[in-house]
């Protein structure tokens, strides 16, 4: 049961929401338009503010039930994540998705990274510079937790989010 848990939460994490909603809701393909990138930002920048907003919703949501599966919690909403970053049909960086998993574990202090993230975008910080912002909350509360498996498993996924970022950040 562990691994089918597992292997559908890196199925989960490889929907391509950002696809998705411009298909259902008429907009361009976010796979041929802007960065490429199939995720949040992407989808805001070139089909406007709801379907980046469902796209976010959504890949958020994506991390979140994945923690909800049977088996490893934390090993399950990692795999979301790198489905979400290593598959060739979505090829996202993961942020989103990251911000699932962390509601799940930290419940309300999520909010910070996350509405943190929201600020410095809606201030024209570049999305790049927010997510890493919201990465060094993320890594704090998960050294505060006192949990080194979480703690461990936040920053292999920030350095996974920080990679994808630099050798795409040249795309836009």
């Amino acid at each position: 049961m562990k691994t089918v848990a597992e292997l559908l939460s890196f199925f989960i994490g490889s929907i391509p929401f950002a696809r998705i909603w411009s298909f259902l809701l008429g907009g361009q393909d976010v796979s041929k338009h802007g960065s490429r990138n199939v995720g949040t930002s992407n989808a805001w920048r070139v089909n406007g503010k709801l379907i980046g907003i469902l796209t976010a919703l959504s890949d958020v949501l994506k991390g979140f039930l994945c923690m909800l599966l049977p088996g490893h919690a934390t090993k399950n909403g990692a795999l979301a994540v790198l489905g979400h970053m290593y598959t060739p049909w979505t090829n996202g960086k993961g942020v989103a998705t990251l911000f699932g998993i962390t509601l799940a574990i930290f419940k309300l202090y999520a909010l910070i990274p996350i509405c943190l993230w929201i600020a410095l975008v809606s201030l024209k910080v570049k999305p790049r510079h927010a997510s890493y912002t919201a990465l060094s909350i993320i890594l704090l509360l998960s050294y505060l937790s006192s949990n080194e498996e979480t703690f461990y498993t936040f920053i292999i996924l920030a350095i996974a989010i920080i990679f994808k970022h630099e050798t795409s950040k040249h795309k836009i």
